[in-house]
Parts: C-alpha cells; structure tokens; sequence
C-alpha cells in the first residue's frame, strides 16, 4: 500500500533562466532591475511524502514525490500568481499520485 502526507510547495533557484524575452524591445528596464539584481528566478512545484509499505512486518520506505515544476518564474511575481502556479502544479501531483493508486495517510478514502 502507498500511503502520502501534505502537499506542499517547493520554490527553488532556477539554475538555467531563459531570459531573452528581456532583450526585446520595451523591457530594458525590467533587464536593469534583473542585472542589478532586484529580482531573479525560480522554480515552483508540488510534492510530498509517500509511505510505500514493504513486506509483512511493516516496515516502510519513504519517498519524496515531486511534480515536475514550472519554472522561469520571476522571484518578486505576486502571491497570487505564485499560488495559482502552485495550485497548476498541485494537480498535476494529484494526477501522478491518481496514477499510481496512492492515498493520504489517515484517510484511506481521500486523494486530495
């Protein structure tokens, strides 16, 4: 049986941005913000804890599961745009964990 904790939301450095949609024109200021370093980017995406129990005894093994993120978001995006992002990404999880027959812990009935 596989069994998951909380959804949360992971936000990380994106190592590799692609910013060329700052050398158009009308977005010099926005570079200016980038270079001086008023801003950067990101990566967003869901994951969680799976329980994935393992023989007779009980015995469990846990497993980070993750979506696979959307990224080049901009650091200083608002709150809002940084949730609906993550809430896209949380159903993306739920689907992976739909696929594989995984339920939250504690309530054997619940998917979400």
């Amino acid at each position: 049986m596989i069994r998951r904790e909380e959804i949360e939301m992971e936000t990380l450095p994106d190592p590799c941005p692609d910013t060329s949609y700052l050398e158009q024109e009308g977005f010099e200021e926005r570079l200016r913000q980038l270079q001086d370093g008023r801003f950067s980017f990101m990566g967003i995406r869901a994951s969680c804890t799976l329980h994935i129990g393992i023989g007779q005894a009980g015995h469990v093994i846990l497993h980070r599961f993750k979506s696979p993120g959307v990224w080049n978001v901009e650091t200083d995006s608002s709150s809002e745009h940084i949730r609906m992002l993550f809430e896209d990404e949380r159903a993306v999880l739920l689907a992976m964990l739909d696929a594989i027959n995984c339920q939250r812990s504690g309530d054997p009935r619940s998917a979400s």
